[in-house]
């Protein structure tokens, strides 16, 4: 019965803080700013903090002195729940991107706050466009945009780290941005991929030392980023403090 009413005070909360930071940016802040990503990004964050604090969520923060403080950097998160983005928006004190499927542009509100925060749309079933959409994530990364990432691709089913695909590393290595590994504890067990009930608990974002990359000649770019996954990935489990569950 617990359960029953906390996911619901949980819906109640998630839908009414999103649909006042887009009540608020949209009327007070977006008109009156000349970086409308940034001023659209940021101003998720006292809107999510007051989210976390009404529904009695934790969220604990190791490493935060990792995150570089003017260069640009790539994110690489293992993926539990679907409030890992809220997290890193809370927590991160530097504005980044992340890739969103074009489908999610259509959906009322979430689509234009996506659109205002500067985020890459990827046009999953159109392979050529697709390519020309990475291309000019490519070139926003390197005038200064910082990227978060989820290897895996999707979020965990059973709260272990899966396999790093190595699309994000692809982009590191043609853009010499260091990998910053992440790795988020707790969010599974609030919220994840195999039930839509909310569960009260705790989070802690563990924050690695970044990995410094070198920019490879187009040739060398798919062994590089295979090795620099496979580093990752490595880096993310030291972080998790568990066995890697791929050599079990």
């Amino acid at each position: 019965m617990f359960t029953v009413v906390y996911t619901i005070f949980g819906w109640i909360v998630i839908v009414f803080i999103f649909l006042s930071h887009a009540f608020v940016s949209r009327l007070f802040i977006l008109p009156f700013t000349k970086n409308k990503e940034e001023a659209s990004h940021f101003s998720t964050r006292p809107f999510l903090k007051c989210g976390a604090a009404l529904m009695g969520v934790k969220i604990t923060v190791e490493g935060i002195e990792n995150i570089p403080k003017e260069s640009s950097f790539i994110i690489a998160s293992n993926h539990q729940s679907l409030i890992d983005i809220a997290i890193y928006l809370m927590m991160i004190p530097r504005k980044f991107s992340f890739f969103a499927k074009k489908e999610l542009i259509s959906v009322p509100i979430l689509g234009g706050n996506i659109e205002n925060m500067g985020h890459f749309i990827v046009d999953r079933n159109n392979t050529r466009v697709a390519v020309k959409q990475m291309d000019v994530a490519r070139k926003k990364l390197e005038s200064g945009y910082n990227l978060l990432v989820f290897p895996e691709g999707t979020r965990t089913l059973d709260g272990s780290v899966g396999e790093f695909k190595k699309g994000a590393f692809m982009m590191a290595v043609q853009t010499g941005l260091p990998i910053i590994p992440t790795y988020i504890d707790g969010a599974f067990g609030i919220v994840n991929k195999a039930s839509w009930k909310i569960h009260p608990g705790d989070i802690t974002l563990k924050i690695g030392k970044p990995i410094p990359v070198q920019k490879q000649e187009k040739r060398h770019e798919k062994e590089a980023a295979e090795q620099l996954a496979k580093q990752a990935r490595d880096a993310v489990i030291a972080l998790s403090g568990k066995p890697d569950p791929l050599n079990a």
